[in-house]
């Protein structure tokens, strides 16, 4: 009886004016995922959801499996919770229909279709499918495990017909992704002339290319004014709790190649020794009214800034790119460049970071320079 009460408490149903029972019972063929029952008594309507209940009792649905097996890895602790918040997001997107289907009823074959599917229906770029195919191959493998499955999730991502091109690729212009070498310059003056908190955790950005999360997290003992260092050893984390952003300090950067010291420009070591002087008595360089600021403040008042300056609106990962093009043109040692980024390796800055940054008037200029232009006019 428990038991029976236990599957009934799982589904509302109710009674209609003409007397009839009704509930609605999941059906991934429905457009709406769902299909009404109804029945002439409340026994019925009840037998209706044991039925449907105790059909997959040792046959769960692909979201109960990646639930239990995303909170599994929550809770051992293999992934944070912003890692954990994100992978659910990717699993709403492409899973809402699919994922109530029952596990034992699906075979390799219909992920590889489904999978296939996702990357026009969405428009995927590379990433964003390896995202889903993250979530797809963790549920899977953890369902092998349960044994309610016997094929290997990675045989069948092996099998799917999908390259490169197939990918939805969307061009950026270079000045959408980074700050040109006179936006960048009027950006440094507007800030060291307009000194406070928020300014200059964005200026320390520009001159470091520290993610928005590790400025935000640095602590006075991660500030060497006599080495003119940056000490990267934590970062922020975001995650939902209760329906509501939480921002949180992570003890370690956001990978391994993260954690370095990043040497400072020589003309802002007074910038850096204010710093370090100003937050002795603080637990993070960054407060306001004794509370540490959160990378969206940060963000805000990077979007001010550009609409004071009158300069397109970019993003903190905008400076960031911007910083990598500026070590890469200097023809920087690609070791160094890497070290002083937190990138595991420099394919990442070359292929994914560096851009042009001189605007039209400066181009021209420069190919109009070329001797051999001038030469045949």
């Amino acid at each position: 009886m428990n038991e029976r009460k236990g599957l009934i408490e799982k589904h509302h149903y109710w009674q209609g004016k003409n007397g009839l029972w009704y509930v609605h019972i999941p059906d991934s063929t429905k457009p709406s995922g769902r299909r009404l029952v109804k029945r002439n008594t409340e026994k019925a309507i009840q037998d209706v959801i044991v039925k449907y209940e105790r059909q997959f009792a040792d046959n769960p649905t692909f979201e109960d499996m990646f639930y239990e097996c995303y909170k599994n890895k929550l809770e051992l602790g293999k992934l944070s919770k912003s890692s954990y918040d994100r992978y659910v997001q990717v699993y709403k997107r492409h899973y809402p229909s699919f994922g109530k289907q029952f596990v034992k009823n699906l075979s390799d074959t219909d992920f590889i279709d489904f999978l296939e599917r996702q990357i026009p229906e969405h428009e995927l770029g590379s990433r964003a499918f390896s995202l889903l195919k993250t979530i797809t191959r963790d549920t899977l493998k953890y369902c092998k495990r349960r044994k309610y499955i016997n094929w290997s999730a990675e045989q069948m991502l092996q099998e799917l017909d999908v390259s490169d091109r197939d990918y939805y690729k969307r061009y950026k212009e270079d000045c959408e992704e980074v700050f040109d070498e006179e936006e960048t310059a009027n950006m440094v003056s507007y800030l060291t002339e307009n000194h406070d908190t928020r300014n200059d955790a964005v200026l320390l950005m520009l001159i470091t290319g520290m993610r928005v999360g590790e400025v935000v997290a640095l602590k006075h003992e991660d500030i060497d004014p006599k080495d003119n260092l940056v000490r990267v050893r934590r970062t922020e984390t975001r995650f939902k709790e209760n329906g509501k952003d939480t921002y949180d300090i992570k003890d370690s950067p956001k990978t391994s190649a993260g954690n370095r010291d990043i040497v400072v420009p020589r003309n802002f070591s007074g910038f850096i020794q204010n710093l370090f002087f100003s937050s002795m008595n603080k637990e993070f360089v960054f407060e306001e009214d004794g509370a540490r600021i959160t990378s969206l403040l940060v963000r805000k008042r990077l979007y001010k800034i550009c609409r004071t300056l009158k300069i397109p609106q970019r993003s903190p990962h905008k400076i960031r790119k911007t910083y990598d093009s500026i070590l890469q043109d200097a023809n920087l040692d690609k070791r160094f460049v890497t070290d002083q980024m937190g990138h595991s390796n420099i394919s990442v800055s070359e292929n994914h970071y560096h851009r042009n940054r001189k605007n039209t008037r400066q181009k021209r200029e420069l190919i109009d320079a070329i001797p051999e232009f001038q030469n045949l006019a």
